[in-house]
């Protein structure tokens, strides 16, 4: 299994059970937010991967409300577009597993996407649908922080429906595209989401991002540094950044 590690000028862990259950001022995202952008906070963030797939099926509105239940800071999700340009919640490409249909999400319209049922992740059929993107956003606004995973490619769409719900500042979208891809890209707007440069440091590609931030004394929010074998090269790469 492909190993993740976050590493937050310094280091950000990311648990699977919730740290905290303090009160905090404002409206929890924000104050996420805030921790995210201190180097010195020695806060514990909890992060959940396509919400609480334990219990509901991933990337539903019952799995986010699930984690918010619990108290965790941010929750994972990934993206999809069907045919008629509606962005869905949902990590693969295709309905087959993750649902009752089947066929390319991009070649469906979401009319019909919306006929199918999600699946649990014992692959049982639920009363639940698939999720838009802006009714995860809904049910997420100012609650908790939205950490998009595989969805950058949608960058201009995500940003024209977050500013419309005034939440651009509570989600953190990750990718892998070149330092000034990123920089034009967020130069065509005003507000930006967070966002976190995902780093395959055992590849030839990953490497040379990773390197391509070093030489240009870009220091990120936060990486995602993966890998499928801890080596002297993964635990170098771990070093530099925190160092």
């Amino acid at each position: 299994m492909k190993k993740l590690l976050i590493l937050l000028s310094g280091l950000l862990l990311l648990q699977t059970s919730c740290s905290h259950s303090a009160s905090v001022p404002g409206n929890h995202a924000d104050w996420v937010v805030s921790e995210l952008h201190a180097p010195s906070s020695d806060k514990v963030l909890v992060a959940c991967h396509r919400g609480d797939w334990r219990n509901w099926p991933e990337n539903s509105l019952a799995a986010i409300e699930s984690v918010i239940g619990m108290g965790a800071d941010i929750v994972e999700l990934d993206l999809a577009l069907t045919s008629d340009s509606v962005l869905v919640v949902c990590h693969d490409r295709t309905l087959n597993r993750t649902t009752t249909g089947r066929g390319l999400i991009a070649e469906i319209p979401y009319d019909s996407v919306q006929r199918c049922f999600l699946k649990s992740g014992h692959g049982v059929a639920t009363a639940h649908r698939m999720p838009t993107l802006r009714e995860a956003l809904e049910v997420c606004k100012d609650r908790i922080v939205v950490n998009i995973d595989k969805g950058y490619q949608y960058y201009d769409l995500v940003q024209a429906l977050s500013e419309e719900l005034g939440v651009t500042g509570q989600l953190l979208i990750k990718g892998k595209s070149p330092v000034e891809d990123v920089a034009a890209k967020f130069s065509s707007y005003e507000h930006n989401m967070m966002y976190m440069p995902i780093i395959d440091i055992l590849k030839p590609k990953g490497q040379a991002l990773f390197a391509e931030y070093r030489d240009k004394g870009i220091t990120p929010l936060a990486y995602e540094v993966c890998w499928s074998e801890y080596t002297p090269e993964v635990e170098a790469c771990m070093r530099e950044v925190i160092s």
